[in-house]
């Protein structure tokens, strides 16, 4: 390490202009990395104290800490961490929100481990450059950010730590910003896919995602240094050495971007085109050629043959590094059960349910419906608004109720969005509603919902609404779309006008559903499934089903908005068919409304969570 602090030295001294100290930084990084080849064992990262004296090895020597390109990384997220010979639990783990914190932190030896990690990764991307403070620059401050990976079993498997820039101190300009995530629906419409196709699949991690996307043609950022492991000079001055970034680093307004295009131009080389209506759907071959990727930011599923995800794998390793995850067993915070047998994959989140019932402190005791079918929803006055601490609890629980409506949990989605409907102002009594929701889900926390349940790979919806709701009288709707027998799309809001009777509540319940059955049309071509042309809508209002196949009808209804007749055109150009359902079969009904034990039990079983 005396190559390392002689250069240092030498940087010091210099009087040289900006281009070449921002060359001899570049040979500081490389001589570390020889010199820590020339060392056995041992970890070069020198910790700061947190008040800045690290050298420049401290952002330098910890790049052969990644892996090569050419090797490929094996995580088990079955084996846990384990503290005082037991697994340690996800729960139990208080997350530090400082790097002062996590030094005071039992787990200060997994934190600096983490940071040294993310160091290494940071380094060996170039992501930076350590010049000279340029007169009058616009500094963005960093932050450290810690977290844990935890398994189904909220067992944690792997701790870490994330340098960020703080973004928000950022110059806006015209630069782009936008960066696609996978559509909610799209997720359960491939893994219905793959269950009912029977492929393989296998989910990879991109190591440091954003630090793969370059900012050369972008604006320049300059950084403070990582706090903990800054560069001083000889008076002991870090505040004169700064980081100019090289590529996307985690904060930035346009990372995600970068990413983004720097992933879509790979994907593209290696012969994937994205879908038109899911850009984070990528898709390459068709019949058993076929090979489909899904991204949420740097986490990827492949699903193929095993012989072509392999090869795909490979093709990706060329250009970064990846951790091979094996087989999917969570996605987006979502537990992963696959039955080869039956072609099925359920998705389900009991850890996160667990989760809820921690933080909404409910008490004892469980519920058999989200919320009592006499429900309603009071006023709000200065009697019975919550304090500052209840309304704080009931905004957060609320939060993670809809996160689990939307992801596994149409059974709650009705009460969740009532509940939503009271944020700004919450009573005691929306208080109580909400821990009655959380009381039901500890009664059901381990049930999902199981894609793949038929092998007809057909759309089709069941659609429904709620005439005149007694608080203000606007009608609510509420719909379920079904692929290969199973929920993939499901709705429930308010209508937007005050229809004056039922026939017209349903019908304008129509034209969300019947814009979905166009763009599901869509994705099935994309998919190259068979031709489905008419898509079914079930109604139980014959009335609303008699005006839209028949022509004519009554007066009363003819002051309904041109909008909705696109339902109409699009039955009379055959894109979708309107169809009856008797109202008991109906399982858009829970949607629309708080229903009664027996009644529930239906809407549960009709919508394949029993």
């Amino acid at each position: 390490m005396d190559d390392v602090r002689r250069d240092a030295d030498n940087i010091e001294r210099s009087a040289t202009p900006r281009r070449r100290v921002r060359e001899a930084s570049r040979d500081i990084q490389r001589t570390a990395k020889r010199a820590k080849a020339k060392e056995s064992g041992g970890n070069n990262l020198t910790e700061g104290d947190g008040q800045g004296s690290a050298g420049p090895s401290a952002m330098s020597a910890t790049a052969d800490m990644t892996m090569d390109k050419a090797e490929m990384s094996k995580v088990d997220i079955d084996e846990p961490f384990l503290y005082n010979g037991k697994p340690l639990y996800a729960k139990d783990v208080d997350l530090p929100s400082t790097y002062k914190q996590a030094q005071k932190s039992p787990f200060w030896p997994q934190w600096i481990d983490a940071m040294q990690r993310q160091l290494g990764d940071l380094v060996a991307k170039n992501t930076w450059s350590l010049i000279l403070k340029p007169p009058k620059a616009k500094i963005l401050p960093g932050q450290w950010r810690f977290t844990v990976k935890s398994n189904t079993r909220d067992e944690v498997y792997e701790f870490k730590a994330r340098w960020v820039v703080c973004g928000n101190f950022q110059d806006k300009n015209d630069g782009e910003t936008y960066a696609p995530v996978v559509a909610e629906c799209m997720i359960k419409i491939v893994f219905t896919l793959i269950a009912v196709y029977g492929l393989r699949w296998r989910q990879v991690d991109f190591t440091a995602a954003y630090l793969n996307a370059s900012r050369e043609d972008v604006e320049t950022v300059y950084m403070r240094q990582p706090t903990g492991f800054e560069y001083a000079d000889a008076e002991g001055d870090k505040n004169q050495w700064v980081c100019t970034l090289n590529q996307a680093l985690f904060g930035l307004r346009d990372s995600a971007f970068l990413w983004n295009e720097e992933m879509d131009c790979k994907l593209r080389q290696i012969g994937f085109h994205p879908l038109d209506d899911d850009p984070c759907v990528y898709v390459k071959g068709k019949g058993t050629e076929l090979t489909i990727m899904m991204i949420h930011v740097d986490d990827f599923i492949i699903a193929a043959t095993d012989e072509d995800i392999e090869k795909v794998v490979n093709e990706l390793r060329q250009y970064y590094d990846l951790k091979d995850l094996g087989e999917p067993k969570q996605y987006l915070n979502c537990a992963l059960h696959r039955d080869y047998d039956n072609c099925t994959i359920t998705m389900s989140q009991e850890a996160y349910i667990q989760k809820v019932l921690r933080t909404a402190n409910a008490g004892s005791g469980w519920k058999d419906t989200p919320l009592p079918a006499a429900w309603r929803e009071s006023p709000a006055n200065a009697s019975n608004v919550l304090d500052d601490d209840s309304f704080d609890q009931y905004q957060s629980v609320v939060g993670m109720l809809n996160w689990l409506a939307v992801k596994t949990r149409p059974d709650i989605r009705f009460a969740v969005t009532r509940l939503q409907h009271r944020l700004a102002n919450p009573t005691f009594e929306d208080l109580h509603a909400m821990q009655h929701v959380v009381k039901y889900l500890r009664h059901m926390p381990d049930v999902g919902i199981t894609l793949g349940r038929t092998p007809e790979l057909r759309f089709y919806a069941h659609v429904d609404a709620s005439h005149a709701d007694w608080e203000d009288s606007k009608s609510t709707e509420g719909s379920i779309w079904y692929f290969a027998g199973s929920p993939v799309i499901w709705t429930t809001k308010k209508q937007t006008i005050t229809a004056n009777s039922t026939t017209v509540a349903e019908w304008c319940a129509l034209d969300q559903p019947t814009r979905d059955a166009m763009w599901l049309g869509k994705i099935a071509r994309s998919f190259m499934l068979p031709e489905q042309r008419p898509i079914e809508i079930h109604t139980d209002n014959i009335n609303s089903q008699l005006l839209l196949t028949k022509k004519g009808g009554k007066s009363a209804n003819r002051w309904l908005d041109l909008r909705w007749f696109f339902v109409k055109d699009a039955v009379a150009q055959g894109h979708v068919d309107i169809r009856r359902v008797d109202t008991k079969k109906n399982a858009a009904d829970g949607f629309t409304k708080a229903l009664a034990k027996e009644q529930f039990e239906t809407f549960v079983g009709l919508i394949g969570m029993i």
